[in-house]
């Protein structure tokens, strides 16, 4: 990883945010061109967001090459569009965001859903590297608690996948007593399989 000519000032780093994060081609285009003349590494993190923004379907003011061109710029690394491994790859550096990430990131997913930026956010303390936490392709409180949920004995569930590497008349075989969770859950959300 070459080293930074210039570390963007706190300003400047909220204005970069803001355009790489928003939706104007131009604008995070101009962001993205100031952060890489400047080499500045914190903003490693923010691009593997975009890559994912991007794979996802969020359109963003940067687009999908330009992004991979530039983390694989900033870095030194080769990994292409594969974001699993930027982000096993930055997990291991000890790399940090700029500041205003966590707000970024909380307003980033908030184009999912917008009550994700009341978790996201600069002034809430974090005991993890906020980078780590990944949307999980459901929305705020998009599953339901299953307190007291009714269940079925395993053999009666005909809709099960194996979890394991078996089959699962094998598992029912080895595992009679197991019980799985009815489709008929006693809640108002449907849980049959494809919903």
């Amino acid at each position: 990883m070459d080293t930074p000519t210039e570390i963007l000032s706190d300003s400047q780093t909220a204005q970069v945010l803001a355009d790489l994060g928003g939706r104007d081609g131009e604008a995070g285009a101009r962001a993205l061109a100031g952060v890489l003349k400047a080499r500045d590494p914190r903003f490693i993190a923010v691009l593997i967001e975009i890559l994912r923004a991007n794979e996802i379907g969020l359109a963003l003011g940067v687009d999908y090459s330009s992004t991979v061109e530039a983390l694989e710029a900033l870095s030194g690394q080769s990994l292409g569009a594969n974001w699993p491994a930027w982000v096993e790859w930055y997990g291991g550096t000890d790399l940090a965001p700029p500041p205003g990430f966590t707000g970024w990131k909380g307003q980033l997913l908030s184009f999912i859903d917008l009550r994700f930026a009341d978790f996201l956010t600069d002034e809430a303390a974090s005991r993890i590297r906020v980078e780590e936490i990944l949307w999980g392709g459901v929305t705020v409180d998009g599953i339901p608690a299953l307190d007291q949920a009714e269940m079925i004995p395993a053999g009666e569930a005909g809709y099960l996948l194996p979890v394991v590497l078996t089959s699962w008349s094998h598992w029912q075989s080895q595992h009679p007593d197991t019980l799985v969770l009815d489709l008929e859950t006693g809640f108002d959300r449907s849980c049959k399989p494809g919903t």
